[in-house]
């Protein structure tokens, strides 16, 4: 990644060595895991260029290095929220240097870069009961006039489209959907595209969303994309059936989650993974694994405490919550009635006398936590249903 085209043209030599710096510890040639690897350290020389560009008036620079921070702290676990003080940034200097700017680098993406953070900053509106509906449309309106005014209007139609889904709005999801498709998008194909499984799937078009699918794992995409499949960490099996599983949770549609996983759950999901991340969890024992409980557990934990320390989503956290409830209905079926695992005493639920942890109880504590977790987000939005979202994900597992 660079974030001038020429680094020497930057008059203040501190500003050149931050930016050096940047440039060497974000080389994609093999990916962009280097982003996680390295998110830290990235982050601190991100605050300290975008200081240094301000007071040498660098626009161009100022605002990529503004949009590198939104993708830096998507890569640092409990960091999500803090990207809501940078958007408050970015509404204030947009404002203030951006339309003077442009005309000055005709030649970047500068104009781009507008469309781009206003989607970094969806992705964090969306997940947050603190952005009310008020907030939240005035934010997408907001948007919609970046589309209008800048280049790269895609974005906008895809977050419609990813907001659609959320509210189980067809119209929504159609007219994101349509718009995108009129646009040009030079974006990794996988992930611009991601959301458009949710859109076979919310008009019931299950033959759709499955070729889709297949041409995305075959690689049957325009060649242009191509390189998507060299760069992208999604670009696996396992990733993007999980990811139309998820969609199927999301939206209620069980005929087609059992069919998936009838077909694939057991060679995507049967061999478990560590750290695989809470749904996969689910996934893994809902393809038969139980031999592997105790180290759940401890998953099982640390989701209850990101959620106590506020360093997690709130949708990340109803997500979870109903992962665990549903996992533990499935441990029930197994004839699970009981788990020993010391690191349970950090969720607060009261252990038995022998020191192991009832099922049952585990299960009710869950759904407590999801009811409670999902009721304040849909307050604070009228048009998301948690309890639709918790039928649907109970209507998925019953296979």
């Amino acid at each position: 990644m660079q974030l001038v085209k020429n680094i020497n043209m930057l008059r203040q030599p501190e500003l050149r060595k931050l930016v050096k710096q940047f440039d060497s510890l974000t080389d994609t040639t093999n990916g962009y895991s280097c982003y996680r690897q390295n998110a830290n350290t990235l982050k601190r020389l991100l605050d300290k260029i975008m200081v240094l560009a301000k007071e040498e008036k660098e626009w161009y620079l100022y605002f990529n290095a503004l949009h590198e921070v939104f993708v830096v702290l998507d890569r640092i676990d409990g960091k999500s929220k803090e990207m809501l003080k940078y958007a408050e940034i970015y509404y204030r200097d947009k404002e203030l240097y951006m339309d003077m700017a442009l005309p000055y680098y005709a030649d970047t993406n500068l104009s781009a870069l507008n469309n781009y953070i206003m989607e970094d900053i969806f992705h964090v509106y969306r997940e947050y009961y603190q952005i009310t509906d008020k907030k939240m449309d005035a934010f997408m309106e907001l948007y919609k006039e970046c589309a209008e005014r800048y280049e790269k209007s895609w974005t906008y139609y895809n977050s419609l489209i990813d907001l659609g889904l959320l509210y189980h709005n067809k119209e929504m999801v159609v007219t994101g959907k349509e718009n995108f498709e009129k646009s040009d998008c030079d974006m990794c194909y996988i992930c611009s595209h991601y959301s458009h499984f949710g859109y076979y799937l919310i008009l019931d078009d299950l033959e759709g969303a499955e070729e889709f699918l297949h041409d995305i794992v075959t690689r049957n995409i325009p060649s242009k994309y191509l390189w998507s499949y060299k760069k992208c960490a999604r670009a696996n099996e396992r990733t993007l059936y999980g990811r139309i599983l998820g969609y199927c949770l999301l939206l209620g549609k069980p005929e087609f989650f059992h069919k998936v996983f009838v077909e694939h759950g057991k060679d995507l999901f049967g061999e478990y993974e560590e750290d695989a991340g809470t749904s996969y969890i689910l996934y893994q024992i809902l393809a038969g694994d139980t031999k592997h409980i105790e180290k759940d557990m401890e998953q099982a934990a640390e989701d209850i405490i990101l959620e106590k320390n506020q360093t997690t989503t709130t949708l990340g956290s109803i997500f979870d919550f109903l992962c665990w409830y549903c996992y533990f209905i499935l441990l029930e079926k197994h004839g699970i009635v009981s788990i020993k695992a010391e690191c349970l005493k950090e969720t607060g639920v009261e252990a038995q006398k022998d020191g192991s942890y009832s099922v049952q109880g585990l299960k009710e504590y869950y759904m407590a936590q999801a009811d409670r977790v999902g009721e304040k987000f849909g307050k604070s939005r009228k048009q998301f249903s948690y309890k639709r979202l918790k039928e649907s994900y109970e209507a998925c597992i019953r296979m």
